[in-house]
């Protein structure tokens, strides 16, 4: 197996674009995007109504569909937030997963 010869990272999910790791990936190296905060990113998402329905997709081939649904159900808002409304963020991460953001009521 030949490893990379270039890793590029230290792009955060909303935070930079995917471009620069995918044209690095394009050109067999290995360009990598965090997830970190993907939690927020996603309930703002969809809070904003998720307008072209890729996360919503996306959710349906999720391998737990009652997680999903409930996600949905707890961020969704059809048409988006006015621009008043603020956001619902959702808790934070936490070694206690009876605390965890998809525990939030």
């Amino acid at each position: 197996m030949e490893h990379p010869r270039l890793i590029q990272g230290g792009m955060g999910i909303g935070v930079s674009l995917w471009k620069l790791a995918r044209a690095i990936s394009q050109a067999g190296q290995l360009g990598v995007v965090s997830g970190s905060g993907v939690e927020n990113v996603l309930a703002r998402q969809l809070q904003l109504g998720d307008p072209d329905g890729h996360l919503r997709r996306a959710l349906r081939h999720f391998p737990a569909p009652a997680v999903a649904e409930r996600i949905l159900d707890t961020y969704l808002v059809e048409g988006g937030l006015s621009e008043k409304e603020p956001f619902r963020n959702p808790r934070r991460f936490t070694l206690d997963p009876t605390l965890g953001w998809l525990n939030s009521p």
